[in-house]
């Protein structure tokens, strides 16, 4: 093994180590979309697309606006 590894094995090992069974990690969902503006979103106020399912995670998720 070269440094890199043995590096990012110890780095995975100290993270994931002290997390205990009982605890129950954050649901963290990230989308990524290409050709679409900050506007192309029905919970972003466009007045033609509709997008009810990610309008429905919108309201049920944290939002940033301004990222």
């Amino acid at each position: 093994m070269n440094r890199q590894s043995i590096f990012g094995l110890l780095f995975f090992l100290f993270f994931t180590g002290n997390v205990s069974a009982e605890e129950n990690p954050p649901n963290i969902v990230i989308l990524i979309s290409d050709d679409q503006t900050w506007t192309d979103y029905g919970f972003m106020g466009h007045d033609v697309i509709e997008t009810p399912n990610l309008d429905q995670l919108a309201r049920e998720s944290a939002l940033f606006t301004k990222g």
